[in-house]
């Protein structure tokens, strides 16, 4: 075994078959096992268990109406509220025993109106409706006190029926 600090590279020998390479979306060519030795730099890395979890199959939408003069800026900074407002929130998620949730960037953002909107997926499916229902309730008293803001609306949708929301809350 080296030395505290030594910064050598050691091999390490892998048991089984030969690690497959994962390839990159824009690899077009598949590509074969390396070598059952691996280079590796640094500490050990620690062993970590993988677990499979179901996709979620509800999600919360928040759309927060601006009054009509709003400046583009301001629109900016209401989102830029909100995303910092999602660390708070996914705290208070796993307290209600969730595991956070992560902002749906593709459908997240600035929306004519001029208005802001945010989607939040949960980590955890189990129980998510329930979490959601009330992570909604307070999005929309916090986001109804931000400068600017003329209406909150949010809503909990399924999945299997995203047109037709489980809860809605307004303010």
């Amino acid at each position: 075994m080296a030395a505290a600090g030594d910064e050598r590279s050691r091999l390490v020998r892998v048991q089984g078959p030969p690690l497959p390479v994962v390839a990159l979306a824009s690899e077009a060519a598949p590509t074969a096992g390396v070598s059952e030795l691996v280079r590796v730099r640094g500490p050990a890395l620690p062993v970590v268990a993988l677990t499979s979890v179901s996709v979620a199959s509800v999600h919360l939408e928040l759309t927060v109406a601006l009054r009509p003069d709003t400046a583009a800026a301001a629109v900016a900074a209401v989102f830029g509220k909100l995303t910092d407002l999602v660390a708070v929130l996914n705290a208070y998620e796993a307290d209600l025993g969730g595991a956070g949730f992560w902002v749906d960037e593709s459908r997240s953002g600035a929306r004519p109106g001029p208005a802001v909107g945010l989607v939040l997926v949960p980590n955890e499916p189990a129980g998510a409706e329930g979490r959601l229902r009330r992570v909604a309730d307070l999005l929309v008293k916090t986001a109804g006190g931000y400068a600017g803001v003329a209406k909150v609306a949010a809503k909990v949708v399924s999945a299997a029926a995203p047109d037709k929301p489980i809860y809605q809350v307004a303010a």
